[in-house]
């Protein structure tokens, strides 16, 4: 999924895939409107799973996404909603935990 829908910084996501040849631009939102942008719900599931899958480039990948909104969320903060629930999460912190291994129990 990252491959394929990354834009060129690496930082954000396009709403379509690499390869789609029958959009002429492929869209890529930050804003929160009466619905969330695909970027502020990928950067709190990249965030999740880097804590979930141990995995600290997608962990980095989603404090590269909100930094690079920060002072914008700050600013205005109720159009960009989602992202400063994100800016919340950073700021408080998450529980360190793991998914076990059901196999061997241990994780």
């Amino acid at each position: 999924m990252i491959a394929q829908f990354s834009d060129e910084t690496g930082r954000y996501f396009y709403y379509t895939e690499s390869g789609q040849g029958d959009v002429i631009v492929r869209k890529k939102e930050v804003y929160d409107g009466a619905v969330p942008s695909g970027n502020a719900l990928m950067a709190h599931n990249l965030w999740h799973l880097s804590i979930v899958y141990d995995d600290r480039s997608w962990a980095e990948r989603a404090l590269a996404m909100t930094a690079g909104l920060g002072q914008t969320v700050m600013r205005y903060p109720t159009s960009f909603g989602v992202w400063a629930a994100m800016v919340m999460r950073l700021v408080q912190g998450s529980p360190n935990w793991r998914c076990r291994d059901r196999a061997t129990g241990s994780g």
